[in-house]
């Protein structure tokens, strides 16, 4: 239960009289929030989710102040109550795992792949930065170089190992909220054959 703010109304009539005395009460039909009938104090009776499925990002509530006397007077009133997003959601990336084949001759330089990760929360709390790291050989993430906040990767430095090697990195995604939450991938690049290679006959026939 969380308070929301303290209503406040006025009576002409003289407060040490029933008709004087106010009682706050709310007239919406749900129950998410709820009011203490003589501070006037609105709190919340129930967690909002402003996310999916029910993108509870502003909700109305109507609240009515009456008094005692009789027959009783009452003035109404619609409060517009905003929800504000907590990051209780972590980025999700696009896939499960990235396998990615790169050719042996591959120029240094060249954009070889991409990471993406989407966060559902709102504000700071959706912005995603990019990070990647060596699972197996520290010495693998020099040949790689990425823009954090895009999730680019390029080649950082021409693929000296043999054919069939493989890159086993580990791709991060950190959103902005406060506590951060983080998700993490597999990413595989394997070293593959150079595609530039011309043909070659494979019998020659003399005639």
């Amino acid at each position: 239960m969380s308070p929301v703010l303290q209503l406040k109304a006025i009576d002409q009539d003289n407060s040490s009289t029933p008709a004087g005395q106010i009682v706050f009460s709310i007239v919406s039909t749900h129950n998410k929030f709820q009011i203490d009938p003589k501070t006037g104090w609105l709190s919340t009776n129930k967690v909002f989710n402003r996310d999916e499925p029910d993108r509870e990002k502003e909700v109305h509530v109507t609240v009515k102040a009456s008094d005692r006397g009789r027959p009783s007077l009452e003035s109404v009133c619609t409060i517009a109550v905003r929800i504000e997003d907590i990051n209780d959601n972590a980025p999700i990336f696009d896939r499960a795992g990235y396998e990615i084949p790169v050719a042996q001759d591959t120029p240094e330089g060249t954009q070889i792949m991409r990471v993406s990760a989407t966060d559902i929360d709102e504000g700071d709390n959706q912005k995603i930065t990019y990070d990647l790291m060596a699972r197996a050989y520290e010495a693998d993430i020099e040949y790689f170089r990425w823009d954090d906040k895009t999730g680019v990767v390029w080649l950082n430095k021409k693929l000296d190992k043999p054919v069939g090697s493989v890159f086993v990195l580990k791709a991060t995604a950190k959103d902005g909220g406060l506590p951060s939450k983080t998700s993490e991938v597999d990413v595989s690049i394997d070293v593959k054959e150079s595609n530039n290679k011309p043909p070659i006959f494979r019998q020659v026939i003399h005639i």
